[in-house]
């Protein structure tokens, strides 16, 4: 699950607006994490990887803080030893079940805040963007753009940059951005304490990124 427009993401979203309920013996397994672990999944989605083949289990939290505990230490790769006490729980759950293939199975652990984030960031309308760049009023930007959960502003050269690289213009601009995202966050997620927008130019972009928003968004 890394998108909005990914099916586990779309289905766990029902979940938390109550349209739709886990069923056995994903329901059950949810349960039993919540025991061992302290923290109950928001889903929990079965499926057969395309590629190898390789059946994998996906556990979905709701919140990012819920799966730090289920990383390894580099922050990176799902925690080994959780991996494998999530594994045997779900085959003794389903050792008469027949639907189910559990060999070398993979188990992975996901969230689903951050990218309900980046989806509301997604639903600011572009007119919107366009209207704050003209209240704020300055000939030096030369766009405002969307990216993951928060904005960049972009100014037309590195000079401007500098210029304007202060903490009141920065929070002039998180506000203004802030409360266009803050529309569109279905669940509350977004609170103003945590969230940043970034500063840039065109001349970084020009001239780095060969004008290509593809290699742009590589590094940003």
């Amino acid at each position: 699950m890394v998108s909005s427009g990914d099916k586990e993401y779309i289905e766990s979203k029902a979940i938390k607006k109550g349209l739709k309920t886990m069923n056995s013996p994903f329901s059950d397994l949810a349960n039993w994490i919540e025991i061992r672990f302290g923290v109950k999944p928001l889903n929990i989605v079965y499926d057969i990887l395309e590629h190898n083949k390789r059946p994998r289990l996906q556990v979905i939290f709701e919140k990012y803080n819920d799966i730090v505990s289920f990383k390894a230490e580099n922050g990176l790769f799902p925690n080994s030893e959780r991996q494998s006490i999530v594994e045997n729980a779900f085959r003794n759950l389903i050792r008469n079940d027949k639907k189910y293939f559990t060999d070398n199975l993979y188990v992975i652990f996901n969230s689903f805040e951050p990218i309900a984030k980046e989806e509301a960031n997604s639903k600011i309308n572009n007119l919107k963007l366009d209207k704050l760049k003209e209240d704020l009023k300055s000939e030096e930007i030369w766009e405002i753009r969307k990216n993951f959960n928060s904005g960049i502003f972009f100014f037309y050269t590195d000079e401007a940059l500098n210029k304007n690289n202060n903490i009141e213009t920065k929070q002039k601009f998180k506000n203004e951005y802030f409360q266009l995202i803050k529309e569109c966050d279905e669940f509350g997620y977004l609170d103003e304490v945590n969230f940043s927008i970034k500063l840039d130019s065109k001349e970084n972009f020009d001239n780095n990124y060969q004008s290509n928003w593809f290699y742009y968004h590589k590094d940003n």
